[in-house]
């Protein structure tokens, strides 16, 4: 028998009870919780080998990393995608080793310890547990008392009543038997007692004081079930926003035996009261069950409002405990420790809304409505029925590989096909390529017809579907001569304003009068070619039209009440953006003067991995073949290399390396295809004119380059191609620069 999958999802979420700061999602919570889970590991360790672990011993190494998983994993050991939980909170890890070898082995005490005259102590800015010699790893003198008694760990105490409790060490003592079997539930804190006994030191046992006989332990126990298999977690269990309230409700229980000293009928009575008591005693009120609540500041609003209810008070006090007060202040608390999630739902609610267009596409204000409730930061992915959207005319630009195309792939991914071209610029890319051109077709005989360019074929689509966005995507804008590729259709890139307007007759008699506003092009210009094409258009029954490609073109289009004939001159329309790149580093192609710039939003895309995206973070823990060097650190430190070496001279940081300037495939970077990519962009550009202070002396040539980092001769590293490779083994990894 063991734990119930709800029972294991219950106490991952009181877990970040141990950790008492407020920055449980920054690096204070991770750094907490590698603190414990190493001393946890080591414990182990010794306990079993009754020796302390040489890191330099293969097998020592990975019996520590599988100690640390039983601190920290939440998937099946065998599973093929790894899941562990870096702060108990809402940070994970995919890491199979669960970044104990880029973080602990490769990096601080355990590496520096290899090359330092005395042993160095882990951690270093809380009471030390460890101590790391010649990269052994030993438990510190004192440090069990430490772990249980310091309040930077498992000290704690009833702030009123002034006693230690052993509540952390309770929770501690049923997390780390989440996976034992049990012979039932009257046997299970014996069982779970005598596992631990098993696998952890006597003195571990003794200064923590696990004791199955203590109240909180028993009561803890109490709101645990079981099931017959062993259960592991997926990302999506640990979601607490989507949890039900009988399941908030059972969480809140929990939470009480390790946050209240009160006893079994206080604890029951604030569950009750926040169930249904309040609703009792203030009926009229619109109270409820208040574990309909799942965030904390809505239930913040409803316990004030609930507060200063004008019989609040009187009914509260007559309770003659202060238990409603306390209860519905104690659910506030337990709430402000939960992970919110607060995006989760976005994808689902853009697919919904996708829906939803095709289901009422005929009452587009409805769609509107919808649309403004979507987070701000997906509004432009959703392709609208309404016309009144912010047009985007926005040049992305970075450092090669940062992610700049990826940028746009994330704007536009729910984007239809239909709505978007893409065309990348080069230095032999031409105007007629980019608008259109006139060109032979032989159908029998030999005719000459004008064949669009991708920006009159998204013009014209754009044109046609008014009530849709279009974009326009162009892809290393700096490659090729932009001002020649646009030619005078450069002048449509200056739109109107809100409030401004432009008025353009359509014939001499000013018959009919068009009026621009804010979207459209300020200013226009006459292009035959372009006109007609987009005038070959059919007529449909609703008044809308159909494109088409072939024919004459019709005398007169009417979109939004605006008359499109022969001799209307072209703008952009207001539902078409143009989105580009430009990599900062290839400025020498061809300048991209500031009339152009002026005309585009200027956007920097930082080079830096946000690691809440799990591709993101896949990428930062990628390691470079068989090196034990992970990506991310790779990266820092040869950024700041080039930063220090290349100081004063011009371009500095557009030679930086971008988080994508290499792709990993199932978390490694062969080794191939870094060193004909990253090094031999080292070799050539970056390094041209300081290639002796990098790399290794006996390098001369790129061959040999590539040949030591391919094949290293015996008793080499790959990575000692540089010159300092120690400092690269202790640069200390981080996701920004």
């Amino acid at each position: 028998m063991y734990l119930s999958k709800e029972s294991v999802i219950n106490l991952f979420f009181q877990m970040n009870f141990l950790y008492s700061g407020e920055d449980i999602q920054k690096q204070g919570g991770t750094q907490f919780y590698s603190e414990l889970k190493y001393f946890l590991a080591l414990d182990e360790f010794v306990a079993s080998e009754k020796r302390p672990c040489n890191t330099r011993e293969k097998d020592d190494k990975q019996k520590f990393i599988n100690n640390v998983g039983h601190v920290v994993q939440l998937s099946s050991p065998d599973a093929e995608t790894s899941l562990d939980a870096k702060n108990f909170f809402d940070s994970f890890g995919v890491n199979k080793d669960f970044d104990v070898g880029s973080n602990f082995f490769s990096a601080g005490a355990v590496n520096k310890s290899l090359t330092s005259t005395s042993p160095l102590p882990f951690p270093s800015r809380h009471p030390q547990l460890l101590k790391c010699e010649n990269g052994v790893i030993d438990i510190a003198d004192g440090a069990y008392q430490r772990f249980a008694n310091e309040q930077d760990y498992l000290y704690y105490q009833d702030r009123k009543k002034k006693i230690v409790l052993p509540n952390k060490k309770a929770i501690l003592f049923f997390w780390l038997n989440r996976n034992t079997s049990f012979t039932n539930k009257n046997t299970l804190l014996n069982d779970f007692l005598n596992s631990l006994q098993m696998r952890y030191s006597q003195n571990m046992i003794n200064s923590l004081g696990w004791n199955k006989n203590d109240s909180v332990y028993i009561n803890i126990a109490k709101c645990l079930t079981t099931s017959e298999n062993i259960s592991f977690l997926e990302k999506e269990d640990l979601i607490f926003d989507s949890k039900d309230w009988l399941q908030r409700k059972k969480y809140f229980e929990t939470w009480l035996c390790l946050n209240s000293s009160g006893d079994d009928g206080f604890r029951a009575h604030c569950v009750d009261v926040c169930e249904q008591w309040l609703e009792k005693k203030l009926p009229g009120n619109q109270i409820g069950n208040l574990f309909r609540y799942k965030d904390y500041d809505s239930y913040k609003k409803e316990r004030d409002r609930i507060m200063n209810l004008k019989d609040f008070e009187s009914v509260s006090n007559s309770d003659g405990t202060g238990r409603p007060r306390s209860a519905i202040n104690h659910y506030l608390n337990f709430l402000n420790r939960m992970p919110r999630m607060d995006k989760v739902a976005d994808d689902d609610f853009i697919k919904l809304l996708k829906i939803l267009e095709q289901e009422i596409e005929k009452n587009p204000e409805r769609i509107e409505a919808l649309r403004k409730m979507l987070p701000q930061e997906h509004k432009d992915a959703v392709s609208p029925l309404s016309s009144d959207y912010k047009l985007s005319q926005i040049i992305y630009y970075g450092v090669p590989g940062c992610g700049k195309s990826n940028k746009i792939r994330e704007k536009l991914k729910n984007v239809p096909e239909k709505n978007k071209v893409r065309v990348v610029f080069h230095p032999e890319y031409t105007n007629a390529e980019f608008i259109g051109q006139i060109l032979p077709k032989v159908n029998g005989h030999v005719t000459y017809e004008f064949t669009p360019g991708p920006f009159t074929q998204i013009i014209k689509r754009a044109y046609l579907n008014p009530k849709e966005h279009f974009y326009l995507v162009i892809e290393e804008i700096n490659r090729g001569n932009a001002a020649a590729i646009f030619g005078d259709t450069f002048q449509l890139l200056d739109r109107l304003k809100a409030g401004e307007t432009d008025s353009l007759g359509n014939d001499p008699a000013n018959s009919a009068v068009n009026t621009f506003t804010e979207g459209w092009s300020q200013y226009f210009v006459q292009n035959d070619d372009i006109n007609a094409y987009i005038r070959k258009a059919t007529r449909m029954e609703d008044d809308s039209y159909q494109e088409r490609n072939e024919g004459v073109p019709v005398d007169e289009i009417e979109i939004n009440s605006i008359h499109f004939k022969a001799n209307t001159a072209i703008r952009l329309p207001p539902n078409l953006s143009i989105l580009a790149t430009m990599n900062t580093s290839d400025q020498n192609v061809f300048t991209l003067d500031n009339a152009f710039q002026r005309r585009f939003d200027m956007k920097l895309v930082r080079n830096e991995f946000d690691l809440t995206q799990p591709a993101v973070n896949a990428q930062y823990e990628a390691e470079i073949d068989d090196t034990g060097i992970k990506w991310g650190k790779f990266w820092g430190w040869i950024n700041a290399k080039i930063t220090a070496t290349l100081k004063g001279l011009s371009s500095t940081e557009d030679k930086r390396l971008g988080v994508w300037f290499v792709s990993n495939v199932n978390g490694i970077i062969d080794d191939k295809i870094f060193a004909e990519k990253v090094l031999k962009f080292l070799w050539d550009d970056v390094f041209k004119f300081k290639r002796p202070q990098v790399f290794k002396a006996e390098i001369d040539t790129l061959e040999k380059l590539i040949n030591f980092f391919e094949n290293p001769p015996e008793g080499s590293e790959r990575f000692g191609v540089f010159k300092d490779m120690d400092d690269l083994k202790t640069f200390e990894a981080s996701p920004t620069l």
